[in-house]
């Protein structure tokens, strides 16, 4: 469905597909995690991160 959306350039089609994988149950244990930007802290400064030359 996702390669049918992307060919026919149809923005509904592409609806229906994220919504069949949303709508699937949890078959793997990445499915049960949850990535979204909301949950996740603010960006790391970058004065704090160490250059990997240093390694």
């Amino acid at each position: 469905m996702l390669q049918s959306a992307v060919t026919k350039n149809s923005y509904n089609t592409y609806k229906k597909y994220v919504k069949g994988i949303y709508d699937l149950p949890p078959i793997h244990l990445r499915d049960l995690m949850d990535f979204r930007k909301r949950y996740l802290k603010s960006s790391v400064d970058i004065s704090t991160v160490e250059p990997v030359s240093k390694y």
